[in-house]
């Protein structure tokens, strides 16, 4: 090559060699600043969720001072059956857990009443609208625990067989301190 090539074949290369650099870096700056938002959107998604723990601890949950839970809940859950568009026959079975005091160091008179129902089986939808009377009529009970197992030999393939635990808070009548 002649010096007279060579001088801008040399300034050409330097700058091919120059923009191959700034190329390479613009790359890896990309990707750090997709890193970086990637970051600060997990950051800001962290926080809202860590306000919103801290906003809900420091709610107090609201107990309704209620009485005793009426002791008919054959009749209760019947007739939400037949609200729900379902068969009073629909219960299975209904068998009483307990009635407990809460264990709250004392302070209060407070009881949980729980009973264990078992359905005929059914689809999601005639169970959700099962739930949804229940609820509307007796707010005292609260599902503690829904099981939907598949039913098997039904005609259905979408049937399940619901078991749940309804548990009730109530405020349980003075006693006289032992002595």
């Amino acid at each position: 090559m002649t010096p007279r090539f060579r001088a801008p074949f040399l300034l050409l290369a330097g700058g091919v060699a120059a923009a191959l650099v700034g190329v390479a870096t613009a790359t890896r700056i990309a990707r750090a600043q997709a890193a970086v938002d990637a970051a600060e959107s997990a950051r800001a998604a962290l926080e809202s969720q860590a306000r919103e723990v801290l906003e809900l601890r420091t709610k107090r949950a609201r107990l309704e001072l209620r009485e005793r839970p009426k002791q008919d809940v054959i009749a209760q859950v019947s007739a939400a059956l037949v609200e729900a568009g379902l068969p009073a026959s629909a219960l299975r079975e209904l068998e009483r857990e307990g009635d407990v005091p809460v264990a709250d160091g004392g302070s209060t008179r407070l009881r949980r009443q729980s009973l264990r129902l078992s359905l005929e089986p059914m689809g999601l939808e005639p169970f959700g609208a099962f739930l949804a009377a229940f609820r509307r009529a007796q707010p005292a009970w609260v599902p503690a625990r829904v099981d939907l197992a598949h039913a098997k030999g039904t005609a259905r393939a979408d049937a399940f067989l619901p078991r749940i635990v309804l548990s009730a808070l109530y405020v349980g009548e003075a006693r006289e301190p032992s002595r």
